[in-house]
């Protein structure tokens, strides 16, 4: 057992020894095509030059790194819609009358949690309920189940354009006291 750890630890020095190789290589490179184009316009100081050599080379380094991850789903996973995906797909219960499951795709807590609070606020709604089912999955299931006076997809349609409306307000009580904020000149 002694002996592979030390093999294992020889192995990850060797990993970390090409990397800062070839890290130094791309520097090497970088440093070449600088000196092979003249300089444009005024003249740079040196300490200037440096730091912005600096920060391309950190710049170019987090790129590196990034790439060198692994096991890491992309970004753009949490919010595009897959081609041929749609957004929202609804599928009547089986078992219950006025009920149903609406499917979101991309969307997290935030829209899951304000839809089903303002499903609450219809007197002819009686169940609404969300889950996210995993945090690598990224898409909310939300539940509803009316009296019969309306059904489920009525229901969320109307909680939907209550939302839209709530936002527009706020959105414009907000750009309203930014303006009197701007013009009393605190900004």
């Amino acid at each position: 057992a002694g002996k592979e750890e030390e093999r294992e630890k020889a192995l990850s020095l060797v990993i970390i020894i090409e990397k800062e190789e070839e890290r130094e290589e791309r520097r090497e490179k970088r440093d070449a095509e600088r000196r092979k184009t003249p300089p444009q316009g005024r003249r740079r100081s040196r300490t200037r030059r440096r730091a912005e050599e600096g920060e391309e080379e950190e710049e170019e380094d987090k790129e590196v790194e990034k790439k060198e991850r692994m096991n890491q789903p992309s970004r753009a996973e949490k919010f595009v819609v897959p081609p041929g995906s749609r957004k929202l797909s609804y599928t009547p219960d089986t078992k219950l009358a006025n009920a149903g499951e609406f499917v979101l795709l991309r969307e997290d807590h935030t829209l899951g949690n304000m839809l089903r609070m303002e499903l609450h606020n219809d007197p002819n709604v009686v169940f609404a309920g969300y889950q996210h089912p995993h945090p690598t999955d990224h898409r909310i299931i939300i539940k509803v189940h009316t009296n019969g006076e309306t059904n489920p997809v009525r229901a969320m349609k109307e909680a939907n354009q209550r939302l839209t409306e709530q936002v527009e307000s706020l959105k414009t009580q907000w750009e309203s006291e930014l303006e009197s904020v701007r013009d009393s000149g605190a900004i």
